[in-house]
């Protein structure tokens, strides 16, 4: 399947500062996109062009050395694949036959976004938080039907509205007591509101994703340092055709890691992580891996600009059998679980070449 894609760009910025707390910036971008391609086996070219235009705006104000908030717009276009324009019936998969639509028009992508940061330097402590809300016009979703009296499901393309997604962010970072014990704390919850097409149906997938992590790390000497670390997941998703369905897949982490410095020259560090799942199906949920990885490093020469490193991943050999993934494209649910490398040694080596000025 040959496919040529031609792409130029030209933009404009401009950038307005009257002091050292306020600061705007302004761009405006013409892409012209130009796609092109031919089916194997069919002489017949396709081709679809289009201008993409990317305006944006930056605005960032400075209520303190410690305080920063930040306003942002970004709009572009997002051109449609070759397999969401070529009219060639795909029978690769004879239970999925995908029929490209040549009449799509580019996406159009708004996002709106928010930054705040927060640092206490007397306390030695760190926030932030981000929002950003996006929502898209002439949204490129897909129209899946089913073949009269037959399994077999058609997928063609379609461009609607009505697509959404908001995401929030934060992140916190502080001592605990003494300098030797530190906290950071960070999450996200991302909300979508998908949209495809169902026999003829318009179908919305409204579908959340929690992420919540908690870190401990302890540094009792200037010998060793250790990490604690914890993570949990949620993905969450409600769909409605053919009947309204509600799936929740889990995810949880714990994790301990080390690391000693039995010289200037040698160290030594180890990690183990226990995961578990639930909400996936049978045969993914089962698989709870215990993971222990361990390295050594030697550094040498002049500002230990060499170093060779020895490690062994998963010693018990049970990540292999890892790696689960959940999807969500209309009323269809996908997921995998992929095959990993377990168990492997790998030594490195790492040179560093640069000058210092005299």
């Amino acid at each position: 399947m040959p496919i040529n894609l031609r792409v130029f760009k030209t933009g404009l910025n401009y950038q307005y500062e009257p002091n050292k707390k306020f600061r705007v910036n302004m761009g405006f971008t013409v892409q012209p996109v130009t796609l092109s391609g031919r089916v194997k086996g069919d002489t017949a070219v396709y081709d679809y062009n289009n201008v993409n235009l990317v305006p944006s705006t930056t605005v960032r104000y400075k209520f303190s050395n410690d305080l920063e908030i930040k306003l942002a717009y970004l709009g572009r276009n997002i051109q449609p694949t070759f397999l969401h324009i070529s009219p060639v019936r795909d029978n690769s998969n004879s239970r999925n036959i995908i029929v490209g639509n040549p009449s799509l028009k580019a996406e159009f992508s708004n996002q709106f976004s928010t930054t705040l940061r927060k640092f206490l330097p007397t306390r030695g402590q760190y926030f932030q938080t981000d929002f950003a809300y996006t929502f898209i016009a002439n949204k490129i979703v897909s129209s899946k039907k089913a073949l009269f009296n037959e399994t077999i499901q058609e997928t063609t393309f379609e461009n609607t509205d009505g697509y959404y997604d908001i995401k929030w962010y934060y992140e916190f970072n502080s001592p605990v007591f003494t300098d030797q014990l530190n906290l950071g704390l960070s999450g996200n919850v991302d909300y979508y509101n998908n949209l495809s097409y169902v026999n003829g149906f318009k179908s919305t997938t409204k579908q959340v994703l929690f992420n919540q992590n908690l870190q401990v790390r302890y540094l009792p000497s200037e010998y060793f340092e250790s990490v604690f670390n914890t993570n949990y997941f949620l993905n969450r998703a409600t769909y409605e055709l053919p009947y309204i369905n509600k799936i929740a897949a889990h995810s949880f982490l714990l994790s301990l890691a080390g690391r000693g410095y039995l010289s200037d020259n040698f160290v030594i560090g180890a990690e183990m992580s226990q995961k578990f799942y639930d909400g996936y199906v049978s045969e993914l949920s089962d698989v709870n891996p215990t993971i222990i990885n361990t390295y050594i490093e030697y550094s040498f020469l002049k500002n230990k600009s060499a170093l060779i490193r020895l490690q062994c991943n998963d010693i018990m050999d049970q990540n292999k059998d890892v790696g689960v993934l959940t999807s969500y494209v209309g009323n269809d649910v996908f997921e995998s679980r992929n095959n990993r490398l377990g168990r492997y040694f790998m030594l490195t080596f790492n040179l560093r070449l640069q000058n210092y000025p005299k």
